[in-house]
């Protein structure tokens, strides 16, 4: 017990006693906390970015020594299934009885026709030729078959929650239907505002107990509660119409009627006037039956029972919605009693050994090759009583529709039985067909009787080309070919899976416009028509299988489960099998494949092997296992790094080409690092491309409860369980306006490649080289050219400086030699003899200007896919400017460049210093280290706040994607406390001073802390945020209205890696034009390849970036200067980096990056009263190769350190001066 303290001075010493050893006490606490966060962030830091990370790459790509361990794996999942992951209740495992159809893996159809090419029964060989010819196959053509009956349209239609609830007899004709509702055929019922779509990526929307898919449980809080089934176990809609039989379809002699059923979401039975005529699954293959014996002359009743979830449900697992329903065309066939049933044309050149001689032969004008075209019929004789005696014969018409081929055999056919029949034919000087010149011919096959007359007649879309690997490259006509691919959904955002002929021409256009060679058919078979349009226009394709069963993933991988179960090989099988039948025609198909996400299993042995022996014309395409499994023909892996890819390609032990079957992840604001897979595409031998993930955001129409319209994703529509806004990873939005991302895709995938050199370190010898990176086709810039193929375009130049008012110096256009620029050909050109000497231009710069070498190369005639003047390929070039042309002038300040009156007030509660100049300049310098608090010029208050130093963005997908809760970087950034820095009011410092009536200087220092957090993470370790910055800023306020404002900013080094370091102010919300000399687009660090740096002018909502999920975005990389103008009046404020500060990162918005953050949907953003500005001394890069992983690239990471780095503001007004390339030329001294 301490002594009473008698006097005052005792007690005040001993009160400083206890303060004395409180503080040392609360240091050491800090110091101990401090030390343990720091250990912490080195922690996460190294097991996220050097173990985790490494370790999941290593695993996922089965690096050497997984193999062994991946196998393991897989056998202890199967084992352990029922034990631990099926999702199914005790008694119900006991209780599984008898299995309906669409419950049993056995049984994926009853009563279906054999697969099948698509077939038309044209009425004569004319109309089979004009209708590929002249109408190009369209759908709308096929309306105008007479032996077709398109049975699209209007449906009735009544939703019901389970097969069990469906009403008896609803098939019958004379069922009364008119209390049902109407749907549109074909759609999905979800679109039609019936039920609710789901989304999601790899999770059942059901509990996973295969073979039942059912929703007999509620999803609530991550897991299904048995104890809450929904209304709803298996949404069942049932479809009635009715149609008309056309006349002359007659049947008693042997004539057939088919139904067919271009793809039904998921299992369905169809009846034709009660009559039952079977059952199918395969969302995305047609389902045929035989109508003949159930139709009736005169009106007919079909009746379709679609159930929405099946067993075949666990294979069609595929990142998209779940949606349900008729989604492709419906129609009637007629076929005559002796018809074709199938027929596969394979249309091969004779190529010889050495591609390099074809390439010039076919190149220099010298004869084409000859192809040889094989025909495989079968026949089918219906007609009762006697044999079918005739011939059938095949005839082939050229691109320009003059028969080149002809060939025909004799045929017997019994009754009733059916017929294989084989032909072939020659092509002499044969044009073939590749993603670069689809030259198109057009086979009719023809079956006739003895007497000549014709039976039936099919036709189809042709091309000679030959598909094939050798020394470790994917070749097309002997060529290697680089891919430069996406993969696609089909996606509509009005009507989901059902897409229109319309919509799939759009997004041809819009691939081959952007230089994109081919396409992955994610995850399933197309609709026909597309692999008909891909052959017009010119596009590779990969075809799959509708097979992947992603939801049965540990550890990252997708496991063989499902594939290696003897119950689910015949499922698999069948639907590799009617996909091949189906597509075998298509020439734009360059590859099967197996599916994706399913593991490697029995299953897929089968598949291969059954593929190869069919169709032995094309490789085959697999992903899991890293791409590198045995039933493969190519190394495909998805998002597996550059450096990982190089190690494989150069691996002398493989003998396959590396083709990414997914990569760069388009996730909203995404797909930095782009570049790097070109550089390695371009320069590596055995890498061939690959497929960019992916091509359209799968948002869909909805609004909301005020009738606001916007794109939902997954539980936007209640939807449970969801993946959110996984959905969303395009490259252009659901109505297919292009994302800024896809400007850089076309860039780097630009078929010519120009480059500028410097010749012997001389500068004033440059050389310019230019490469046709095309496979096959010549690039010529005169139509008298010989050259066949070619591409006739215009390379048009320009010298431009951002110092001129009119900008150009120079311009010319350059012209190819005679015989153009040959396929994988490079020109050389020395600047002397194309450009103007460059020492001449110097003197027409001013102070500090730039210049640059602008080319566009120009399509000058119609394409089928662009108009004359579509820009094919560009690139700006940087040139050679003298150093001291570079260095701006000062500015000198005499006494009549206006007084600076110095004073300290109280601005609001808040204690500033305050500078006033002439024309009504006030500048407020806030004390507390938050910045300028005003810039007004007279009554206009330019200013609000800031700059104030910034070292956090709204984060992206790509930041907060962590394969482990906790590691990404948004999660580190938070506990960092980056998102809410605040002055701690502790250590800070104002120092003010007039050097000259023309100047003030004031230096403010404080420190900079995240608030206090009762987190467990790394603040909640460290009372108050104890990491943090510290911060000096240099304020220099001008007579001129300039003000300068240098900050130094000392990151603790413990912090995590950076998102941005630069600094952010509010300016007036009457400032919303928008000027500005850097990159045009939306650009960043690491997708800035595309960047073409010049004068830019927009509004500030034009700059935003309107993504689904709002994120940052509308950044511009390389900014010298941003101006912003009043709307209406001679008033504005310029921003510009300071020398030696390089151009900045530059962004411009209504929004704050608080409100940003806060929104999930872009429509939930309202403007607010400021414009906020944000100028980054460097901002971190957006990565892309995934959206998993924290997948920045080292080089584009931002580690904490001590950064300096310094900003001109400057207001604009008729008296303080308005000319910005003017300003932009001077200097200000630092010393008055």
């Amino acid at each position: 017990q301490l002594p009473r303290i008698r006097s005052s001075h005792s007690r005040t010493r001993l009160h400083s006693y206890h303060s004395w050893v409180h503080q040392k006490a609360r240091s050491a606490m800090y110091t101990v906390a401090y030390f343990l966060a720091c250990v912490r962030s080195a922690f996460v830091h190294a097991v996220m970015l050097r173990v985790v990370h490494p370790l999941y790459i290593w695993w996922v790509f089965r690096e050497a020594g997984t193999s062994l361990l991946v196998r393991i794996h897989v056998g202890l999942y199967a084992l352990m299934f029922d034990r631990f992951v099926r999702e199914a209740r005790p008694i119900q495992r006991r209780l599984k009885g008898v299995l309906a159809d669409w419950e049993n893996p056995a049984i994926f159809g009853r009563n279906k026709l054999p697969p099948h090419v698509p077939l038309f029964s044209f009425a004569t060989t004319k109309a089979a030729h004009q209708f590929w010819h002249q109408a190009k196959g369209s759908l709308e053509a096929r309306l105008q078959n007479p032996h077709s009956l398109s049975l699209n349209g209007e449906w009735q239609f009544k939703l019901v929650p389970s097969p069990d609830h469906v009403v008896l007899g609803f098939e019958q004709a004379h069922f009364d239907d008119s209390d049902w509702g109407s749907i549109t055929v074909p759609s999905n019922w979800q679109c039609q505002g019936y039920g609710k779509p789901i989304y999601t990526n790899k999770k059942y929307p059901f509990p996973m107990d295969p073979p039942f898919a059912r929703r007999d449980a509620t999803w609530v809080n991550g897991r299904w509660d048995w104890d809450a089934p929904p209304l709803s176990t298996n949404p069942t809609g049932c479809y009635r119409t009715s149609f008309m039989l056309p006349e002359g379809w007659a049947t008693g002699d042997g004539g057939q009627i088919r139904i067919a059923f271009q793809g039904v979401d998921s299992a369905f039975y169809c009846w034709v006037n009660g009559q039952l005529l079977g059952y199918s699954q395969d969302s995305r293959l047609p389902a045929e039956f035989d109508a003949t014996s159930a139709v009736l002359p005169g009106r007919n009743t079909l009746a379709v029972q679609v159930m929405q979830f099946c067993d075949g449900s666990y294979l069609e697992d595929q990142d998209h919605w779940w949606l349900a329903g008729v989604h492709r065309d419906v129609a009637l066939l007629y076929k005559p009693p002796s018809r074709l049933t199938d027929f596969a044309v394979t249309a091969q050149p004779s190529l010889p050994a050495a591609s390099s001689s074809i390439s010039h032969h076919h190149q220099r004008g010298h004869s084409l090759p000859s192809a040889w075209v094989e025909v495989r019929a079968t026949l089918e004789h219906a007609a009762q009583g006697r044999a079918l005696e005739g011939s059938l014969e095949v005839e082939l018409f050229s691109p320009l529709g003059e028969s080149v081929a002809q060939s025909a055999v004799e045929v017997q056919v019994d009754s009733g039985a059916s017929h294989s029949v084989r032909l072939q034919a020659t092509v002499k000087e044969a044009q073939l067909w590749s993603a670069e010149h689809p030259a198109l011919y057009v086979a009719v096959v023809t079956l006739r009787d003895q007497q000549g007359q014709l039976l039936d007649c099919e036709s189809c879309q042709v091309g000679i080309r030959e598909v094939k690997i050798s020394d470790k490259c994917l070749r097309v006509n002997g060529h290697a070919i680089m891919v430069a691919g996406v993969n696609r959904h089909e996606h509509c955002p009005e009507r989901g899976k059902a897409v229109t002929e319309e919509s799939m021409v759009r997004d041809i256009l819009l691939l081959k416009q952007n230089n994109f060679n081919a396409v992955r058919c994610s995850h399933y078979p197309n609709h026909v028509r597309w692999y008909e349009l891909c052959a017009q226009y010119g596009l590779y394709v990969v075809d799959e299988a509708n097979i992947e069963a992603h939801g049965f993933e540990s550890l990252f991988l997708p496991v063989s489960y499902l594939s290696n179960r003897p119950e689910w090989k015949a499922a698999h099988l069948d639907r590799m099998m009617c996909m091949v039948e189906r597509d075998k025609n298509f020439p734009c198909i360059i590859m099967w494949s197996l599916g994706n996400e399913d593991g490697v299993g029995d299953a897929h042995v089968a598949m291969a092997e059954w593929t190869l022996l069919h169709d032995p014309t094309r490789p085959i395409h697999y992903e899991p296992s890293g791409g590198r499994s045995a039933v493969t023909d190519v190394i495909c892996p998805m998002y597996a790094r550059v450096d990982t890819i190089t190690r494989w390609a150069k691996d002398p032990n493989n003998k396959r080409p590396v083709i990414l079957c997914e990569y760069q992840h388009a996730m909203n604001n995404s797909n930095g690092g782009l570049k790097e897979y070109w550089d390695a595409f371009r320069s590596v031998d055995g890498l061939q491309g690959g497929f960019i993930w992916d091509w359209v955001d799968q948002g869909l129409n909805t609004t909301t409860a005020s009738g606001v319209p916007y794109w939902g994703y997954g539980g936007d529509f209640g939807d449970q369980p969801n993946d959110g806004p996984f959905c969303l990873n395009g490259l252009v939005w659901p109505d297919r306006t292009p994302h800024p991302a896809l400007e850089e895709v076309k860039f780097l995938q630009q078929p010519l490649g120009i480059e500028l050199y410097i010749v012997g370190n001389q500068l004033s010898r440059l050389r310019l080289e230019m490469e046709n990176r095309y496979s096959m086709l010549s690039l010529v810039t005169s139509s008298t050219t010989s050259l066949s193929p070619c591409l006739e375009v215009q390379i048009q130049w320009q010298i431009v400086s951002d110092a001129l008012q009119d900008r150009q110096l120079a311009e010319g256009v350059l012209d190819l030699p005679a015989l153009g620029l040959l396929p994988g050909e490079t020109l050389r050109l020395d600047w002397a003899e194309q450009f103007p000497a460059l020492s001449a231009l110097f003197p027409r710069l001013p102070v500090a200007g730039e210049m640059w070498l602008h080319l566009s190369v120009c399509l000058t005639k119609d394409q089928l896919w662009a108009a004359k003047g579509h820009e094919l390929a560009r690139r700006q070039l940087a040139l050679y400017v003298p150093t001291e042309a570079l260095v701006p002038r000062p500015i000198m300040l005499a006494p009549t460049m206006g007084r600076l009156d110095l004073k300290h007030e109280t601005l609001q509660g808040r204690e500033v210093v305050a500078v006033r100049g002439d024309h009504g300049l006030f500048v407020a310098i806030a004390r507390d280290g938050s910045g300028l608090s005003r810039l007004d010029v007279g009554a206009s208050n330019l200013l609000v706040s800031g700059p104030e130093p910034c070292l956090y963005r709204a984060p992206t997908d790509n930041d907060k994607g962590g394969v482990l809760p906790g590691f990404n970087f948004a999660s580190t950034w938070e506990e960092a406390g980056l998102h809410d820095l605040r002055p701690t009011g502790a250590g800070g410092s104002v120092n003010v001073s007039q050097p000259s009536q023309h100047m003030v200087l004031v230096v403010v220092k404080w420190r900079l802390q995240g608030p206090p957090s009762t987190r467990t993470g790394m603040r909640g370790m460290v009372a108050g945020g104890q990491l943090g910055v510290n911060v000096t800023t240099k304020y220099r306020v001008y007579g001129t209205g300039d003000v300068q404002v240098t900050m130094k900013l000392a990151c603790d080094r413990m912090l995590p890696y950076l998102p941005r370091v630069g600094m952010r102010m509010k300016v007036s919300s009457a400032l919303q034009r928008t000027q500005w000399l850097g990159c045009k687009g939306e650009t960043y660090p690491d997708r800035k390849a595309s960047g073409v740096i010049g004068h830019n002018s927009s509004t500030v909502q034009e700059m935003h970036v309107p993504y689904i999920v709002p994120a940052e975005c509308a950044s511009r990389a390389d900014t010298r200067w941003v101006a912003l103008h009043h709307q209406t009046a001679d008033l504005g404020v310029l921003v510009m980096p300071c020398p030696p500060t390089p151009p900045m990162q530059m962004s411009v918005s209504n929004y704050s990056m608080e409100s940003l953050n806060k929104a999930s949907h872009n429509h939930e953003l309202e403007d607010e009263k400021d414009v906020h500005v944000h100028l980054d001394h460097y901002h971190m890069g957006l990565g892309g190769d995934d959206s998993w992983t924290p997948a920045v690239l080292k080089k584009y990471r931002i580690p904490p350190r001590t950064f300096e780095f310094s900003v001109r503001i400057r207001p604009l007004t008729p008296e303080l001066g308005m000319d910005i390339d003017e300003i932009y030329r001077t200097l200000l001294p630092e010393k008055p």
